[in-house]
């Protein structure tokens, strides 16, 4: 299914930083993006929807973090 690769990414990163919400949200903007651009009329599939989620997901994702404070943890520490 598309957009299983970035849901699945992106909520595995943020559970291992111990933040189970923003492995919600970001689920939530694979799923939306997914629902856009099908409502666009694109087909399951094919290279055009995937293309169009890959777009949706960026731009969606950063909207988790627009309403945020920093939290500066040991995930960026660490790397």
């Amino acid at each position: 299914m598309e957009g299983h690769e970035y849901c699945l990414s992106q909520a595995t990163r943020a559970l291992e930083w111990g933040e189970p919400e923003f492995a919600y949200r970001f689920a939530k903007v694979a799923a939306s993006a997914r629902e856009a651009c099908l409502s666009y009329g694109l087909q399951a599939g094919s290279g055009g929807l995937q293309a169009c989620i890959d777009k949706e997901t960026a731009a969606r994702a950063l909207l988790v973090f627009a309403n945020e404070e920093p939290k500066y943890g040991p995930q960026i520490a660490n790397e």
